[in-house]
């Protein structure tokens, strides 16, 4: 009870520097780990949520500290107050993440970085490019599908799992001849193919 007074009791300027410190880390958490599409440990979260509340405080250090001195006036303007607001708990915290990716990109393309990626399955399929894919199953036989915006592939630790959105017929060459009527793929654990082989041009 008494730890549930003191934050009541908190004025409006240190409440905003508390929601300034802290917020802003979780939001960029969750889409940092949406993007990389993997469970973080509570060690990787926490040093996470700190470091970019901490990187949003430094570049973002002037609206924290107008929104700081206008709740201190007698007559807050609100409207500056808000938009300092969204800029500090919404635009830094939403762009930190993506703006990370883009280094790590760039960084990883001219060499100065090893990729991320734990196997080639994760390596190719992280550029989300659309594809066409022969499956070669466990007992000789083929199917066909393609890989598109509603597909999806697992990243480590589970890598090898995917799942293709619309099935194909293949032909007696593994031509891709049709797709399969009323097809809404299929799912493929690692353990149920042998190699994939993959099509960047239409079949």
């Amino acid at each position: 009870m008494n730890d549930l007074a003191k934050i009541v009791t908190l004025t409006p300027v240190q409440f905003w520097a508390l929601i300034a410190l802290f917020l802003p880390g979780f939001i960029s958490l969750k889409l940092h780990r949406f993007l990389e599409r993997r469970p973080a440990t509570a060690a990787e979260a926490l040093i996470d949520v700190v470091g970019f509340s901490l990187l949003n405080a430094v570049v973002l250090f002037w609206p924290i500290y107008l929104n700081g001195a206008l709740l201190a006036d007698k007559q807050p303007y609100w409207r500056a107050i808000i938009t300092n607001a969204v800029w500090v708990c919404i635009v830094g915290p939403a762009a930190w993440p993506l703006v990370l990716r883009l280094v790590e990109r760039y960084a990883i393309r001219g060499g100065l970085l090893l990729g991320e990626q734990k196997t080639a399955f994760d390596a190719f399929f992280s550029t989300n490019e659309p594809c066409w894919v022969i499956v070669h199953l466990e007992d000789g036989s083929r199917i066909g599908g393609y890989f598109g915006g509603d597909s999806y592939a697992s990243a480590h630790p589970h890598s090898g799992d995917f799942y293709l959105q619309e099935l194909w017929n293949l032909d007696e060459n593994g031509v891709f001849d049709g797709p399969i009527a009323n097809s809404k793929g299929a799912i493929f654990h690692r353990s149920d193919y042998v190699w994939l082989e993959f099509f960047w041009d239409s079949p």
